[in-house]
Parts: C-alpha cells; sequence; structure tokens
C-alpha cells in the first residue's frame, strides 16, 4: 500500500537492549489530550482535484474523536486511558471523470451509508526506552502492551457499488465493484508486545528509530454480519492481459474467544522538527474492525481473521505535533481496515474535551444527525475520487485506484 510507514515481516540486524526506567516524566495524573475531526461531505468538495469533475448528489457527514488520559505509574510504567468514537452516514450518487496528462478515467457510484457508529476504550502501557545501536544510544517512550474494546454501537449498515473504465499508458481498464456489510461487530483484545513499539519521543530521541518485535494478542470477538464484496476488473495492454472476477461472503457468525501470535512486526518512529510520524493505532482502530473480512483478490479466501483487526490497528502511522510532552494534533493521512468514509483525510485534527467526546459516543445522532434518506442534488463539481467517491470499498480496492490515477 503507498503511503504505509510502517511494515510487518520487514527485518534488520540491529542489537537493541532494552530497559524499562521509571524515569520522570512531567505527566500529571489526569491530565488529558482531545482530538477532532468533523466534516460535512458537501464541504469536502470545496478541496478538489481540478482534473476531476462530478456530477449527482451528495449528502452526508462524517466525526471522528478520541482522548487519552494519563492515569499515572502503574509499577514502573506509565498507563494511559483512551476512549474514541467515529460515527459517519450519507450518501453519495452520480458521475466522476478525471483527466491528466497519464490517464482519463471516468465511472459512477451509487453508495448509501446508513450508519457506521464505532465507539472504542482501553489502556495502555508506555516505558521509557533505552534502545543502543552500535555505539549510539537512542531514547524514547515506547508502548509495552494495549487493551482494545471496540464494537458498533449500532449495526453498520452500507451499501455501496461502482463501475470504472479508464485508459492510459497503454493499457485499457475496466473495473465493476460492489460493496455490502450490515451487522454487529465486537472486539475485546490485549495486545503485548515483546519490545516496546516507538510512541513518544523525548527531548534526546534521534530523527528515526525502529523496533522489530512481535506482538501476542488474546481476547473475544461477537460478529454477526450479512454482506458480499464482489469486484471484477480487466486490463488490456501492451504485452500483458489480465482480468479478475471474484466474490467474497460477508455472511458471518462468531462468538468465541481467541489468541495468537504476531511475528516480525517492524514499527519506526520520524521526527521533523515537531513533526513526529509515529505507530497511528489510537486512531486507526475504528476503521480497523473491518480488516477481519478477507480481500475478494485472495482466492480460495473465505474466512474472517482477528489478526487482520491486529496487523489493521497498526500498520499505518500517522504525523503528529509534540509540543514537548504528548501529542498536541494528529493527521491522519491514511485508511486502514476494509470499509469506511476518510474525507478528513488531509486534516490535522482540532482539540476535543474528554466530556464531548463521551457525549458523542452515548447520543451521535443527536449532536450530528443521521441518515434521512436521498433526494438532494448538486450540479458538476470538483471531488477527489479516492477520499469521496471511493470511500468505503476494500483496501486492496483502494490501492488499485490509486494506481490507476
Amino acid at each position: 500500500m503507498n503511503g504505509v510507514k510502517a511494515i510487518a515481516g520487514f527485518s534488520i540486524v540491529i542489537a537493541i537492549l532494552l530497559l524499562a526506567t521509571p524515569l520522570s516524566s512531567g505527566w500529571e495524573s489526569g491530565q488529558t489530550w482531545g482530538y477532532k475531526w468533523e466534516v460535512d461531505w458537501k464541504d469536502s468538495l470545496n478541496n478538489s482535484d481540478k482534473n476531476t469533475t462530478f456530477q449527482g448528489s451528495i449528502e452526508g457527514k462524517t466525526v471522528h474523536m478520541f482522548f487519552v488520559k494519563y492515569m499515572g505509574e502503574e509499577n514502573g510504567e506509565y498507563k494511559f486511558h483512551y476512549e474514541g468514537v467515529y460515527y459517519s452516514y450519507g450518501y453519495i450518487k452520480g458521475t466522476a471523470s478525471r483527466h491528466d496528462s497519464l490517464y482519463n478515467m471516468s465511472g459512477s457510484v451509487d453508495m448509501t451509508l446508513k450508519s457506521f457508529w464505532v465507539n472504542y476504550e482501553g489502556d495502555s502501557h508506555l516505558v521509557k526506552v533505552v534502545d543502543h545501536e552500535a555505539f549510539n544510544e537512542a531514547t524514547y517512550y515506547g508502548m509495552k502492551d494495549i487493551s482494545i474494546h471496540v464494537y458498533t454501537k449500532e449495526p453498520i449498515d452500507m451499501h455501496m457499488e461502482e463501475t470504472y473504465t479508464g485508459e492510459g499508458m497503454g493499457a485499457k481498464n475496466t473495473m465493476n465493484m460492489k460493496t455490502k456489510l450490515e451487522g454487529t461487530i465486537d472486539i475485546n483484545t490485549l495486545i503485548t508486545f515483546e519490545k516496546p513499539i516507538p510512541y513518544l519521543p523525548d527531548n534526546s530521541t534521534p530523527n528515526y528509530v525502529s523496533t522489530e518485535t512481535s506482538a501476542n494478542y488474546s481476547g473475544h470477538w461477537k460478529v454477526n454480519t450479512e454482506g458480499y464484496s464482489y469486484v471484477k476488473s480487466s486490463s488490456q495492454g501492451i504485452g500483458a492481459n489480465t482480468s479478475i472476477d471474484m466474490n467474497v461472503s460477508l455472511n458471518k457468525n462468531v462468538d468465541e474467544s481467541f489468541s495468537g501470535t504476531l511475528d516480525d512486526v517492524f514499527v519506526m518512529m520520524s521526527k521533523h522538527g515537531n513533526s513526529v510520524s509515529r505507530c497511528g493505532i489510537l486512531e486507526n482502530i475504528p476503521f480497523a474492525i473491518t480488516g477481519i473480512y478477507p480481500s475478494p483478490f485472495i482466492q480460495n479466501s473465505s474466512k474472517i481473521e482477528v489478526s487482520g483487526f491486529i496487523k489493521s490497528a497498526f500498520i499505518l502511522n500517522h504525523y503528529a505535533k509534540y509540543n514537548g510532552d504528548f501529542y498536541s494534533s494528529v493527521k491522519e493521512d491514511e485508511t486502514t481496515g476494509s470499509f469506511n468514509v476518510n474525507i478528513h483525510s488531509e486534516e490535522y485534527s482540532e482539540p476535543a474535551t474528554e466530556n464531548e467526546v463521551k457525549s458523542v459516543e452515548n447520543n451521535a445522532p443527536a449532536e450530528y444527525g443521521s441518515y434521512q434518506g436521498e433526494g438532494f442534488f448538486i450540479p458538476t463539481l470538483y471531488l477527489i475520487i479516492i477520499a469521496v467517491v471511493a470511500a468505503i470499498i476494500v483496501v486492496a480496492i483502494v490501492v488499485i485506484v490509486k494506481k490507476k490515477h
């Protein structure tokens, strides 16, 4: 996937010595940091690509917010509690086209998202890490473990159909995608890293640190969903003709405990002034729940895997502004999971309070409205296909659409 900063399965040759030392952090028990993104889908059209036009109707809202609270030292470790909510609804119906010097593309989209409301909470422990690489010493705060409870507050209800044709770089391409997902998901898990993963810098942290580790996880999940993920595509070009025709069932009913280990997990953190790229696990959680479903591009794969959620939760890095003790704002650069609306991908978060987050967790429709049907028309406007038209599709499909741009 383009833009992925954290990669599982990439090995490095480093001698690492990790020491957890209860040094003074400067945090105060009860200190809280909050993050919020609010978007009206129509407003997102104002930040569009001039090479892309859209004609049709669009209506909807998306809000994502969470807070992190420092709970104090516990057995020489720094304990943090977090809570968050992701709420989205709306519809997009119309046609889009994109023309530039490399590629021409046109297509239609018919997407209805009646409800995507996910709440999540948990605790994590950070430890002070001293990392010896050759003759250099690096220090940072690493995430030792994290507990996660993520669940759909009300059943997911989404339907989408897209058809695209494109021509460029010596190839002609067609793609038809259909997605339907309805039902509930509830996952409770504890993830423990063999070596703490870099999460927060301190004043002596170098511009780049990384860790290769394994992640042990266990918990319980309940999944009761119906639907399908279908893709049919073809490409005809110089020297190569390919086609895909796959349909994956999303009809799942699971209520059981689980445990497992992910090996060869590679996580990095980089700094550029006060801008830090680090594991985006806390903001990734609500999107990652649908990472449990298989991709329609993988033949003979219909089994859902909780490991898909674990991977999706920490596989993507995001930039955040470091203010000397914690992150004051976060920028969600990538999507993760299989189905989501990510219209605010290029914006840094606004501040949010603990009470504000809890209020939306309990009363999102009352505060942001809910799906009321269709019928609102917008004349020809510019639209970013990746962020809006192709908003709710399987991750593999997102990657292909990006390549076709």
